[in-house]
């Protein structure tokens, strides 16, 4: 997993190769306010190219299920 750890000025900074609007910058800050850098990502990654359909669907399943269950 990863966490996504950057400030309002690097989000919008000039390499994202686009223009945020004033409702975009208000959001992004509030995001960040609430804690959304700090959160990880990649709960769950699944190789599709490793087996058939039927394998991969329940692989993620599985995975599906142990994180959706681990708290309970």
């Amino acid at each position: 997993m990863g966490t996504y750890d950057h400030s309002h000025s690097s989000v919008v900074a000039g390499d994202q190769h686009r223009e945020f609007s004033a409702a975009e910058h208000q959001r992004i800050q509030v995001m960040i306010a609430e804690g959304e850098g700090q959160r990880s990502f990649s709960s769950l990654i699944v190789d599709i190219d490793k087996s058939d359909f039927e394998t991969t669907l329940s692989v993620l399943e599985t995975r599906l299920r142990a994180l959706l269950f681990q708290n309970k």
